[in-house]
């Protein structure tokens, strides 16, 4: 009888340790599912970031590009009225030569 009361004893216990250890199982899985869903959500964010830096990206370079169209634009202009007032020097020169000749 003795024998028959410590062999139940044992089995309690294993089930216990089975139940804890069922417990720490099921905890863990939780766990696990908790991170991944965070680490799920991290990671659209960081996609969303990415998209925006892209995009902010695209957005100064098309800036830039139509900075650079518009100084080169301006550049022309200038040169060309730098041109014209060399012209209109030039040809004021030689009327003002030709007069005093």
């Amino acid at each position: 009888a003795a024998e028959l009361a410590s062999y139940q004893q044992q089995q309690l216990s294993a089930v216990e340790d089975m139940k804890r250890a069922l417990a720490d199982l099921t905890n863990l899985k939780q766990e696990k599912a908790d991170l991944e869903e965070k680490y799920s959500g991290v990671k659209g964010e960081l996609s969303a970031c990415i998209a925006r830096e892209s995009a902010l990206k695209m957005q100064m370079e098309e800036s830039v590009g139509k900075l650079d169209a518009e100084a080169a634009n301006q550049y022309r202009a200038l040169s060309s009225q730098i041109q014209q007032l060399t012209s209109a020097a030039e040809t004021a020169k030689q009327e003002e030569q030709r007069v005093s000749n």
